[in-house]
């Protein structure tokens, strides 16, 4: 019954046929099964063999394990080498000058300058583009010099007295970056208890006590962040990206741009911690020196 049914859905009306002449010249007996013959043969699908063992899984690419630790590698032409190495700048920023090949225009010498970043920028020295053009210039006029951190296990050499107060604070004081106690991956210089969240951030952080940092070939600057390096160079050079749309004035950081702003709007800087407000930022920067709230939260974290 079955049988006719299919023959009949799947349109084999000659098999069908044949079926129905067979069941009625033949009959068949209770005990007895007829052998069919039909139009078509039923072959059997093929086997699949599969070798568990021997099958390997596709491997993931691990991913870094921070984005910062990427580096943009940039093929620079043989002929900018070339110009750069016949003007004499340094190798080292060969990377910087291609990025921003647009900003300037060495074919007349006298544009070939560069610009002294002392005093927050506000230093109006300027002089021709060569290796350590203002390096003697940093030295007499604003006091620079090599100075060693004084903490056990620390070989960080800075380059001024602003400079190593930052140090002290931002990785020996209370104002370090990071948690302290339990990330997984602590510093190995004792007594430091540093302990970063990725091994790549325990890299950063013993390479400044390695004093392992990125350097200027143009005066005593030198920062264990290479990015601060980038923004460095765009104020030895005035390369002023972000424009205020209220004035004048040009910055070369969207987070200057944005302090900037601040002097439109009469807005405070707002400690994180109390929320008290205060008119200029420095105010802000010696009052976290001392904030109740911000020190018992650093010791009880």
């Amino acid at each position: 019954m079955h049988l006719r049914k299919y023959l009949k859905r799947t349109g084999r009306q000659r098999t069908l046929d044949a079926l129905i002449f067979g069941d009625c010249q033949k009959p068949m007996d209770s005990g007895m099964k007829s052998a069919l013959k039909l139009s078509f043969t039923i072959q059997k699908a093929p086997e699949r063999n599969i070798d568990i063992e021997t099958a390997e899984k596709p491997k993931k690419k691990r991913k870094r394990e921070s984005k910062e630790s990427e580096e943009i590698i940039v093929k620079i032409p043989d002929s900018f080498k070339k110009l750069a190495i016949t003007l004499g700048f340094p190798e080292a920023h060969l990377n910087f000058f291609y990025k921003h090949r647009d900003r300037f225009h060495w074919e007349v010498k006298q544009d070939r300058k560069i610009y002294c970043t002392g005093k927050r920028g506000m230093c109006t020295f300027s002089t021709i583009v060569t290796p350590n053009c203002l390096f003697d210039h940093m030295v007499t006029e604003h006091d620079h010099r090599e100075l060693k951190c004084k903490e056990k296990n620390c070989f960080y050499v800075g380059y001024s007295e602003t400079n190593m107060k930052m140090h002290a604070a931002q990785f020996h004081g209370i104002a370090k970056f990071g948690s302290l106690r339990n990330n997984g991956f602590p510093c190995t210089y004792l007594p430091c208890d540093y302990a970063g969240t990725s091994f790549a951030d325990l890299q950063k952080h013993q390479a400044v006590h390695e004093n392992k940092l990125h350097r200027c070939e143009f005066c005593t600057y030198s920062s264990p962040a290479l990015k601060n390096l980038d923004f460095h160079m765009l104020s030895h050079f005035r390369i002023l990206n972000y424009e205020c749309h209220l004035c004048p004035s040009k910055f070369s950081r969207q987070l200057d741009l944005s302090r900037h702003y601040k002097c439109h709007t009469n807005e405070n800087f707002e400690c994180n911690y109390c929320h008290e407000g205060f008119p200029k930022r420095h105010l802000l920067q010696k009052h976290l020196s001392s904030c109740e709230t911000r020190l018992n939260y650093v010791k009880n974290r």
